[in-house]
């Protein structure tokens, strides 16, 4: 019930529009440009995410109702699952209210301090949460354990983090560049949503709830190593950006491609041992019970080891500012993965889900890797 609850929380983050990522890139390549400009960016985005916090908290209010008519919640569950989400939807407001601080860090390279915060966001959630829990308060108190880090680390994020905020003044067309920008990275945000989330909705519905917690922890380490195995590269991108802005497409494509290189040989070696001790962990941790099998386990570590790769593409088209490609095959992929899940988990359970995922991931993967051949040069705007 805390996966399904949980995964909601994050399917309602769509709300945001990619304006993340949009904003993000503006910060980065404002750096470069001069303090007014700079502050106006500052406050643009500050307007648009205080707008995304409104959408959230809607949204999330209107699918306390809807979610009940499409999933059979457990009774002895139901008061206490729309609890914890509108406690989660109320939250989305300041969430968003007080982000731009949080992710300007990862934009003006101040890198090592945003990943420590997220060091603190990923273990400390849970932990919190369970802390919560031994209050006997159920999925509302953990939601509310996730919330309080959220928050700390927000606070710590606007103290550490000094921007222009009443200097600058909201920009339209600074706005519309982030929208357009955030708007086809929503889409592949969407795509890696339902390829990595959707799997619990429709394992529920197909194959019962109790499914989703073998399926939830059969995926746990290998997804953990996707997870960590991401933030090397990632930390580059406003590093690539301010290389794109510049013009020196030279030292871009060298210094991505070496990378590029050593990620995917650290990630290939820690996923083939993830997969041969996957079942070992799954039992000291939960029980050999929650484990989905070795070709389940096979499948979806191949299925990681591309799927990073892709990230690393990804990120290069995200420091040009060129996404039509990557959008096109997110957009084609979104049906493929619907049609190939609900009718593979039919035939084959959980490795099914396993499959669909990896063969409607493989028009995405080969066209990220493109950007690593070939990088076009910076277009006049």
């Amino acid at each position: 019930m805390w996966h399904l609850l949980f995964q909601t929380f994050t399917y309602l983050q769509i709300v945001d529009l990619g304006l993340s990522n949009g904003i993000i890139r503006e910060l980065a390549a404002a750096k470069e440009k001069d303090s007014k400009y700079f502050s106006d960016t500052v406050a643009t985005a500050i307007r648009a995410f205080t707008f995304v916090g409104v959408a959230f908290t809607g949204l999330g209010g209107i699918t306390c109702f809807l979610l009940p008519c499409f999933i059979d919640l457990p009774l002895m569950l139901r008061k206490d699952f729309l609890i914890a989400l509108i406690l989660f939807s109320c939250w989305g407001f300041f969430r968003y209210r007080y982000a731009v601080n949080f992710f300007s860090l990862y934009a003006v390279d101040k890198v090592d301090i945003f990943n420590a915060l997220n060091l603190l966001l990923g273990p400390g959630r849970p932990v919190m949460g369970m802390l919560f829990l031994t209050l006997k308060l159920g999925l509302s108190g953990i939601a509310v354990g996730y919330i309080l880090v959220e928050a700390i680390v927000r606070a710590i994020a606007l103290k550490i983090q000094k921007l222009p905020v009443t200097s600058g003044c909201y920009d339209h067309k600074q706005f519309i560049k982030m929208f357009v920008f955030g708007g086809a990275t929503s889409i592949v945000s969407l795509s890696s949503l339902f390829i990595f989330f959707s799997s619990s909705f429709i394992i529920g519905w197909r194959i019962g709830v109790v499914k989703v917690a073998v399926y939830q922890s059969s995926i746990a380490l290998l997804f953990l190593i996707h997870k960590f195995a991401i933030v090397p590269f990632s930390n580059l991108l406003p590093e690539f950006i301010r290389y794109y802005e510049t013009g020196n497409i030279s030292m871009l494509k060298k210094k991505g491609l070496y990378s590029h290189s050593i990620v995917m040989l650290v990630v290939f070696t820690s996923s083939m041992l993830a997969a041969l001790i996957n079942k070992l962990f799954i039992t000291l941790w939960v029980g050999e019970e929650f484990f989905a099998g070795y070709h389940f386990t096979a499948v979806y570590s191949v299925f990681i080891f591309l799927y990073t790769a892709r990230h690393n593409g990804y990120m290069m088209f995200q420091a040009i500012g060129y996404l039509k490609p990557m959008l096109i095959c997110h957009l084609v992929q979104i049906l493929i993965i619907l049609c190939l899940s609900v009718f593979l988990v039919d035939k084959f359970g959980l490795t099914g889900i396993a499959y669909s995922y990896l063969l409607s991931s493989l028009p995405v993967i080969i066209i990220s890797q493109l950007i690593f051949i070939r990088i076009p040069k910076k277009r006049n705007k």
